[in-house]
């Protein structure tokens, strides 16, 4: 992850060995942290566990 030259959030997702870049504008990249955020919490309080 970071910024672009572009002012974009650069994302690189890798599966099997491949690499896939994806650009975000600042907002959007936001928007998917508090996502992956509150999936965290609720697979964590599923799973029992606390941080």
């Amino acid at each position: 992850m970071g910024p672009t030259d572009k002012g974009m959030v650069r994302i690189y997702v890798e599966a099997d060995g491949v690499e896939i870049p994806m650009d975000f504008t600042p907002d959007d990249a936001l928007e998917i942290a508090e996502e992956i955020s509150a999936a965290a919490a609720r697979a964590r309080a599923m799973s029992g566990t606390r941080r």
